[in-house]
C-alpha cells in the first residue's frame, strides 16, 4: 500500500492492459483513497484492541489494589 504502489499499478494498467492516459485522473486518487481508508481502518481496529487490553489491565490492577489494601477495623 501507500503512494509507492501507484507505479506498479500504472505500469500494469497502461503497459499490459493498454488503458488510456486519461485514466490516471481516476486511478491515482482512487488508489490513494484506498490506501488512506485501509490505514484508517487498521488504525481503528488496533486502537480498539489496545483500549480493551488497557481496560482489562486497569481492572486487574484495581482488583489487586483492593486485595492488597487491608480493610479498616472497627474500634
Amino acid at each position: 500500500m501507500g503512494g509507492g504502489g501507484v507505479g506498479p499499478i500504472m505500469g500494469i494498467l497502461f503497459g499490459a492492459l493498454h488503458f488510456p492516459g486519461t485514466a490516471v485522473a481516476a486511478i491515482v486518487p482512487l488508489w490513494l483513497l484506498t490506501t488512506f481508508a485501509t490505514a484508517r481502518t487498521t488504525f481503528r481496529f488496533v486502537t480498539k484492541r489496545r483500549l480493551r487490553e488497557l481496560e482489562r489491565l486497569a481492572d486487574r490492577l484495581a482488583n489487586l489494589a483492593r486485595d492488597l489494601i487491608p480493610t479498616a477495623r472497627a474500634p
